[in-house]
């Protein structure tokens, strides 16, 4: 969530921390890191983390039937709480070993993986290359 006023954020952060229900909320500056989060110029100023079955409605949404409530694509959720929202990672190419199955990981390290095949230097990033360079042909 955006606020366009900044003097009224800790007076909406504070209400929205009240009602704190089926989700957690955090400012910017206290998103856990495990997130990668805090720095990213997209990520607001204050983060909502839904628990599992859960999802955060506008009023103009809420106040419709639910039958003909929108659904969106659905995401918020602690990937560290709910693996079943985790993504699928599929990779094939002349750099890419055949037919191997790695363990699960965070997407941070797909960028360092890109780049290695690419070839390019990648700038200082949370990604690490050796958790998937197993997968890369030498």
């Amino acid at each position: 969530m955006f606020i366009k006023n900044k003097d009224k954020a800790e007076e909406i952060f504070n209400a929205v921390k009240s009602r704190e229900s089926h989700f957690k909320v955090y400012k910017k500056e206290d998103i856990p890191a495990k997130f990668h989060f805090n720095t990213h110029p997209r990520i607001g100023d204050i983060l909502f983390v839904v628990e599992p079955g859960y999802s955060i409605y506008s009023k103009e949404a809420m106040d419709k039937k639910p039958e003909t409530r929108p659904v969106w694509g659905v995401h918020g959720f602690d990937p560290y709480t709910t693996p079943e929202m985790g993504a699928i990672f599929y990779a094939k190419g002349p750099n890419i070993k055949a037919g191997v199955k790695i363990p699960a990981f965070d997407n941070i390290h797909v960028y360092p993986l890109v780049a290695a095949i690419l070839g390019i230097t990648p700038p200082k990033i949370d990604g690490d290359l050796k958790v998937l360079e197993g997968i890369i042909k030498k």
